[in-house]
């Protein structure tokens, strides 16, 4: 198969029966898509290769996709990671994103959403330097006839000391 000039994916799943028609659904969308059956070779194959996405399991033999994750990362590796995996619980989602992915999809899935999540993670650039927002405010979106921005300040508790938090909602205008 050609593959050049095709966004590449690196799929890194040990469940045959989810990586033989998600990759042929992926190059039908015009991919080129490598296949690693564990963590182990999903490494090998991210180290070895240049690749625009990351797709990967949790839960495999030899290396975790959270350590796979977080190996690359350590490297300076900032290929978007997309976890596909079955942790589902909020605590997952959250070890997942810190341990570097991008985007963390649970198992079963809808197929549109995760296509819709490919085609969104590639569309980010991957060498962004941040800006220095030091001091700067949020921008608020210019008011309408019928709607205005509304700002709101509460402080929540985050390991033992407050951050003061400001939330912007719409409210119609009287």
């Amino acid at each position: 198969m050609e593959h050049f000039n095709k966004l590449r994916i690196l799929l890194v799943d040990d469940e045959a029966e989810l990586t033989t028609p998600l990759s042929r659904v992926l190059q039908q969308e015009g991919y080129a898509v490598d296949l690693a059956q564990d963590g182990e070779q999903g490494l090998e194959l991210a180290r070895r290769s240049s690749y625009h996405l990351l797709i990967l399991d949790w839960m495999m033999p030899k290396i975790s996709g959270i350590e796979l994750c977080q190996a690359l990362r350590q490297q300076g590796d900032r290929t978007p990671v997309l976890f596909l995996t079955a942790k589902d619980t909020v605590d997952d989602r959250v070890e997942g994103l810190d341990a570097g992915a991008d985007d963390y999809l649970v198992k079963p899935f809808e197929l549109r959403e995760l296509l819709a999540r490919v085609r969104a993670l590639l569309r980010r650039p991957t060498n962004l330097t941040a800006p220095d927002t030091a001091g700067a405010r949020p921008a608020l979106a210019p008011c309408s006839s019928s709607k205005t921005w509304n700002s709101i300040q509460t402080t929540a508790r985050l390991g033992g000391g407050d951050a003061g938090l400001i939330c912007r909602k719409k409210k119609r205008c009287c």
